[in-house]
């Protein structure tokens, strides 16, 4: 087990005995953990043979109160998802007014629509910063798993459904929470925690925790990417496991997911949080341990080193309540705990926690104008044009009458883990009016998210009919999707679709603004709006970033993360896919093509591209060789804009059943009109190795297809060729 810490050569090495007896603190031997100069490493074990064994175990929760005797200082949590999660009522202990709270970003689906990693390191280093300043130095983000089913209401937390796309972005991320080089660690940033540890977006049914059946090929092809690359490349500092189970095993006692692969193959050198009561859940739920002290066991034998309460003496507490009665009753060693708090101290001595106090400024720093600034920018990145038949941009004056009608024309939907204390954002009617100031523009409500009440009906077609032009502002918010908000239909919720149809039959021209946290089923939105554009949740200045976008002072670049199904019978529905069966259905439904409504990688924008001349620097390599594949991009209209050419890979015969195609690289390029750039990706192992039959990594002899395009369904194809024989990889 390479944790980091070898009980037996330490017990040898004759520096201390890790025994339940512990060092006094004012003992004469060198307190090397209080010498700044010393690693943190050394300087937590120093300090772990110091401590007793309760005080080793108060370490193990949540939040653990400051230890006075050794001055061991309390690492506090927050969530920071999109933005640091308050209340306002913490706020107003800190002394600030209620007009000042953190800044909310977009949701994570729209971070991951921007296709833009150093973008999303920025967002996260804000973010790093203003849960710095409230005092919190550990982070619970981000979630890198990969999104599977849109009824599964944490779609939303997820920067979608391909796996190198979800580790760019968290690797991005959790750089930004860190920091990186010298900034690492500092005093702007925080410890993140990669999340739900793995295949937990495959919950059966897209029900929330519900058991995951998944096979170790897809789980090494698709869930395990993300989070090996934000172990590997960025070396977060905390992973968190999943709810739910594998193969009968639930993740917090999956010591094959927790030590074998996180630390052993990996190289994991962090802690492992558990998610809120799961240690519990192992006994409670998932029922196989036969008592809460069984379940501590399970899950500290299998590598979770921190246990998350936050219900906070309602009796969830495992470690802290059995931990101590089961050691000395010798059904598990002290070791297990040795570990555990080993990792944890080395933790905050990375943090600084024990040389410098937490200077705590929110006033200066949550919600700054440079914050906001930069909400605003990753808004306008997000924003996806699905559709547009030229009625968008709007010029001034060519619609002297706007109406904006719905539930989101006159307030922001943050979606999930914003909290209650954020600063107030910007709604589309507060925002458009300033940029088409001659314009007349009214708003009315017609309907709420949710519920049966159609009163405001019939004020909203009347304001439809008088006027040249509607916006229609629906989606989802909080209510229908987030964290346990799952759904068996994916629609507009309430009475939206009739509110639409009503306001489509007055025959004005309509442009549909999409709010929400998944791919909704809206092939008639789609068929009978003029224009689409779907804004997922796009934080405090999301009125801003939609009206910019309206009216061409933007132009729209982001691109789909998830793929929008046309019917519910499509679920669970992803680009990934292998070949469609040559028999009788031939891979499709009786009611038509199992094509969705809008594929993984589609967005439109204001002007027009063209990907020419796609060539490879070599069109032969042996197994272990490289090559570059260019591709140039043209930027044929009128407007400066940008596109993002993503990069597919096709193994066109294989030892083991592959993928269509998987995306092995992207880049969001901006282009002014008439200019033309030479976009390049490297391919070599990292792109083309396979999991053989024996799941080791390899790069097998034979032809692939590499595939350039704007769309996974819009593509163009070069040839390679991997020199080798490779006749015995097929019997």
């Amino acid at each position: 087990m390479s944790s980091g810490f070898n009980r037996r050569k330490f017990m040898q090495s004759g520096a201390a005995a890790l025994a339940v007896t512990a060092v006094p603190a004012n003992a004469a031997l060198q307190a090397l953990y209080k010498d700044k100069t010393r690693s943190p490493e050394v300087r937590a074990k120093d300090l772990l043979r110091r401590m007793t064994l309760a005080e080793k175990i108060a370490q193990m929760e949540n939040d653990a109160p400051v230890n006075e005797r050794l001055g061991i200082p309390k690492m506090m949590h927050g969530e920071a998802l999109h933005g640091v999660v308050t209340t306002k009522a913490f706020l107003k202990s800190k002394g600030l007014p209620e007009e000042v709270g953190p800044t909310i970003f977009p949701q994570a689906i729209a971070l991951g629509s921007t296709w833009d990693p150093q973008l999303i390191e920025e967002v996260a280093n804000a973010i790093a910063a203003e849960a710095r300043s409230l005092g919190i130095t550990h982070a619970y983000a981000p979630v890198i798993g990969v999104a599977r089913d849109a009824r599964f209401g944490r779609s939303e937390e997820t920067y979608g459904e391909d796996p190198y796309l979800v580790s760019r972005m968290g690797v991005a991320y959790v750089n930004g929470l860190q920091g990186t080089g010298a900034a690492r660690f500092d005093s702007q940033h925080v410890m993140a925690t990669g999340k739900h540890y793995a295949g937990y977006q495959l919950s059966t049914g897209g029900v929330n925790g519900n058991y995951v059946d998944l096979s170790r090929r897809m789980m090494y092809d698709i869930f395990l990417p993300p989070f090996e690359a934000a172990v590997k490349e960025a070396g977060i500092g905390a992973v968190m496991p999943a709810h739910s189970d594998i193969d009968g095993i639930p993740a917090h006692m999956n010591k094959w997911l927790l030590t074998e692969i996180l630390r052993d193959d990996w190289g994991f050198k962090g802690f492992v949080v558990s998610d809120n009561i799961d240690i519990y859940r192992l006994y409670e739920m998932h029922h196989v341990a036969r008592s809460p002290a069984q379940a501590a066991i399970l899950a500290l034998k299998a590598g979770v080193d921190m246990e998350l309460d936050l219900t906070k003496g309602q009796g969830y507490a495992t470690y802290k309540e059995t931990l101590v009665g089961s050691i000395k009753a010798g059904k598990i060693s002290e070791s297990y705990v040795d570990n555990a708090v080993l990792r944890i101290l080395e933790a905050k001595f990375k943090l600084g926690l024990f040389d410098h106090a937490t200077e705590e400024n929110p006033g200066k720093v949550l919600g700054s104008p440079a914050h906001r600034q930069l909400a605003l920018r990753a808004a306008e990145k997000a924003l996806v044009l699905l559709k547009n038949d030229g009625v968008l941009p709007l010029a001034e004056g060519s619609a002297a009458k706007i109406a904006i009608i719905g539930p989101h024309g006159d307030y922001v939907e943050f979606g999930d883990y914003a909290g209650t204390g954020h600063a107030p954002g910007v709604p589309l009617n507060a925002a458009l009016p300033k940029l088409l100031p001659q314009a007349s523009i009214r708003f009315a409500r017609g309907a709420e998210v949710t519920g049966e009440d159609k009163s405001g009906f019939a004020a909203a077609v009347q304001l439809a009919r008088d006027s040249d032009l509607v916006i229609m502002a629906i989606g989802g918010s909080h209510a229908t999707c987030g964290e346990g908000h799952d759904r068996d239909e994916i629609g507009l919720p309430g009475v939206q679709q009739e509110l639409f149809d009503e306001i489509a039959a007055t025959g004005k021209p309509i442009v549909t603004v999409l709010t929400n946290g998944r791919p909704l089923i809206i092939s008639d939105v789609v068929q009978r709006s003029k224009a689409l554009l779907e804004g997922w949740y796009l934080g405090c200045e999301a009125g801003v970033a939609v009206s910019e976008v309206l009216v061409g002072k933007v132009n729209p670049g982001g691109k789909l993360t998830m793929t929008f199904p046309k019917s519910l019978g499509q679920l669970p529905s992803f680009y990934q896919k292998k070949a469609a069966f040559t028999g009788m259905g031939h891979g499709e439904y009786i009611e038509g093509k199992s094509s969705p409504l809008f594929p993984f990688g589609f967005g439109l924008s204001y002007t027009t591209f063209r990907l020419a001349n796609i060539r490879l620097a070599s069109s032969h390599i042996r197994p272990n060789g490289s090559t570059t594949l260019m591709v140039d991009v043209t930027n044929t209209g009128s407007r400066a804009g940008d596109e993002v050419v993503q990069f597919y890979v096709s193994q066109d015969y294989a030892s083991i059943g592959r993928w269509e195609k998987l995306l092995k690289g992207f880049q969001r390029v901006t282009l002014q009109p008439n200019e033309t750039r030479t976009i390049s990706f490297p391919v070599g192992f990292k792109e083309l190795f396979l999991w053989n039959a024996k799941f080791k990594r390899v790069v097998e002899p034979g032809e692939f297809s590499l595939r350039v395009g704007t769309s996974s369904d819009q593509l163009e194809t070069v040839h390679l060729t991997v020199d080798g024989d490779g006749s015995d990889l097929f019997g």
